[in-house]
């Protein structure tokens, strides 16, 4: 099988994951396919693969908001740059970054820089965790991980209306 859609639930959400075998050339398929799986409900959250190709723009289009993540690197800064350029062409006016591994330096503060030229907020920094990253690889949910886990993800729950 190329594609296919799986769902579940956890403690009140519903889950609709998509899988797609390796080297299978488009991703569209099976994007959409979880698309069509949703149901309409006050909030959706859709995951989606970091770039700019066109399995982001099928996954985020049509969206009320969209949170980038990006990483203090040059690379980082560059693809950030990028998707907020296809969020504006294909009109998705709410949208906030999270910055993931967060160091304080030259390309956090570029990254700044960048969404203040946007009018783009920044809603939160996820700090570089090694305890944080192996609770996450041993199963456990990013917003239980590390008392700072949870801090950041209230940070973006609080903002998420704001954008």
């Amino acid at each position: 099988m190329a594609i296919g859609v799986g769902t579940g639930a956890y403690r009140h959400a519903r889950l609709v994951v998509g899988r797609i075998d390796s080297g299978t050339p488009a991703a569209g398929p099976v994007i959409r396919a979880v698309r069509d799986e949703l149901v309409a409900c006050e909030n959706t959250v859709i995951d989606c693969p970091p770039g700019t190709a066109c399995s982001m723009t099928t996954a985020v289009a049509g969206s009320d908001v969209c949170l980038l993540v990006t990483e203090p690197n040059a690379f980082g800064l560059h693809d950030l740059e990028l998707a907020i350029n296809v969020l504006k062409e294909i009109g998705i006016a709410r949208r906030g970054v999270v910055v993931n591994k967060s160091e304080k330096g030259e390309w956090l503060l570029r990254i700044n820089e960048l969404c203040l030229q946007h009018d783009m907020p920044v809603i939160a920094e996820i700090p570089y965790s090694r305890q944080w990253a192996a609770e996450c690889a041993g199963g456990i949910l990013p917003a239980e991980a590390a008392a700072r886990g949870r801090h950041i993800w209230e940070e973006v729950r609080l903002a998420w209306p704001l954008l």
